[in-house]
């Protein structure tokens, strides 16, 4: 077992036997995700501010502020781009809508689940959002 004293020692030593590692501490990030440790409390946090910020920056949202709820309450999601004006879905075209959804998705599945719902309504039209999706956004 590893927790047994000297046990995370001796797996690094059978790791490098096999493969070219190098020790670089504690995890800070992980594919994104930030971990901090309190060891005293014995917790572990992940988070993703750092990605979030980041995708929010890459995507030109730094004016949009935080949300009570995942989705807006009260748009119809079903409605198709077609229901709505020429100059609507002229003011949406160049939206990374699919690219946005993507980086959301990936947030729902490590940390993020309560944007799970949101993801799976606005995943149903990548192809062709209308702008109610892209202000769900």
């Amino acid at each position: 077992r590893i927790s047994v004293s000297g046990g995370y020692e001796w797996l690094k030593e059978m790791l490098r036997e096999k493969v070219v590692i190098e020790d670089l501490g504690d995890v800070s990030t992980f594919l994104g995700v930030s971990v901090s440790r309190d060891r005293e409390s014995r917790q572990l946090t992940l988070h993703l501010t750092k990605y979030m910020d980041a995708v929010i920056d890459k995507f030109g949202m730094t004016d949009c502020g935080p949300a009570d709820c995942p989705l807006p309450i009260g748009p119809d999601f079903n409605a198709r781009s077609e229901s709505f004006s020429a100059a609507e879905v002229d003011s949406i075209a160049n939206f990374p809508y699919r690219s946005v959804v993507g980086h959301l998705q990936y947030a729902a599945t490590t940390c993020r689940p309560d944007l799970a719902y949101a993801c799976s309504i606005l995943s149903r039209v990548l192809d062709g959002p209308a702008p109610v999706h892209v202000h769900a956004c």
